[in-house]
């Protein structure tokens, strides 16, 4: 789902749970309807939860468009005080091959990226 979907879900959601809210207050506790309604929107805010909680986790979550990684990596090798032609070396790549793959104008194999993410000290999924 994607960030706008994700938002649309949770507002859909909230306005579901607005309208039981409103239902349980003015019925009171009439047996059985009443528990199911209690437990429909309990399940409703458990699934808000989830939706914010898979959103949180996409906007924490390893940058995938190019401009994202560039500002994503450039941080990462100021923190460690590199720069591109110093995480290549480390990295025991090609000065291209690091400085493309950060700008997003190539994907390199496996094995590259595993050298890469090394360089940094982070699994090969955190870039």
């Amino acid at each position: 789902m994607s960030q706008d979907e994700e938002i649309q879900y949770q507002i859909h959601l909230e306005a579901k749970i607005e309208v039981l809210e409103r239902r349980l207050k003015t019925m009171g506790t009439w047996g059985s309807l009443f528990k199911r309604m209690v437990e429909d929107k309990q399940g409703l805010q458990r699934e808000l939860e989830l939706s914010k909680l898979r959103q949180s986790l996409k906007s924490s979550a390893t940058p995938n468009e190019p401009v994202q990684r560039e500002a994503f990596l450039r941080a990462m090798l100021d923190e460690r005080g590199l720069s591109i032609h110093d995480w290549a070396v480390k990295a025991g790549v090609d000065f291209h091959t690091a400085d493309n793959y950060l700008k997003g104008k190539s994907k390199p194999y496996p094995a590259t990226l595993k050298k890469l993410a090394g360089a940094l000290g982070v699994d090969v999924a955190k870039i």
